[in-house]
């Protein structure tokens, strides 16, 4: 770092700042649970990739390997978790599930019921 121009610096600070509102931006969108904000996260995560592939290119070393390996299992899971662009059904696979588990019915279906709250007969 010592080393850079003052260009240089500048532009890595914009970079830097960049980066940081793109994670706020990701931040408040999953806290208001809005579906664009899964395919941030998921092109936020991704963005590492080509720059882990170019590390790789010039040097080898096994923490470098298991940086690829983990971004790349975190990219499959939020594709495949998160049912992104299409995958297992989609939005509306995961709209369906969220209706689903909200509302009374969903309450009804995981309450007690009156034989689960009758203590076993001792015999």
């Amino acid at each position: 770092m010592f080393s850079l121009r003052g260009a240089d610096l500048h532009l890595l600070g914009a970079a830097v700042g960049a980066y940081a509102v793109l994670e706020l931006v990701e931040a408040v969108g999953l806290w208001f649970a809005k579906r664009w904000a899964e395919y941030l996260t998921l092109i936020a995560t991704a963005a590492f990739l080509p720059l882990e592939v170019y590390e790789l290119i010039k040097s080898l070393s096994p923490l470098k390997f298991i940086a690829l390996g983990v971004n790349l299992a975190i990219v499959a899971y939020l594709l495949y978790a998160k049912r992104l662009f299409g995958i297992r059904g989609g939005g509306a696979a995961e709209e369906a599930l969220r209706e689903r588990d909200v509302g009374w019915q969903a309450l009804e279906r995981t309450a007690p019921t009156a034989d689960k709250l009758t203590p076993a007969s001792s015999s």
